[in-house]
């Protein structure tokens, strides 16, 4: 709200489509990781990173960091840090 000067129909509609980027990125993720595509994941990861930190999601920041500078191709790995980036994706949904 602080960086929207308290204007609330400005912020409704902001986290409107937070959620909505939120969701199409979890898919984006889902999809890169599935074909194995490191060089999609770690694009998918860094706008996940962009988004988060705009809005203060500190802990979605760092997880999307993460996983964008991963040096591994280990699927079981990066299944793993995408669990985690879902998991506080439904967190930060549920608060928004």
């Amino acid at each position: 709200m602080d960086k929207l000067e308290g204007d609330e129909e400005a912020y409704a509609e902001l986290m409107e489509m937070v959620k909505a980027n939120l969701i199409d990125i979890q898919n984006k993720l889902d999809l890169a990781i599935e074909a194995e595509e490191i060089e999609d994941v770690r694009k998918v990861a860094h706008a996940l990173k962009g988004s988060s930190l705009n809005c203060c999601f500190y802990v979605l920041k760092d997880l999307s960091l993460s996983l964008e500078h991963i040096d591994t191709h280990d699927k079981s790995v990066l299944l793993s840090r995408n669990n985690d980036i879902k998991k506080e994706i439904q967190i930060v949904l549920e608060l928004i």
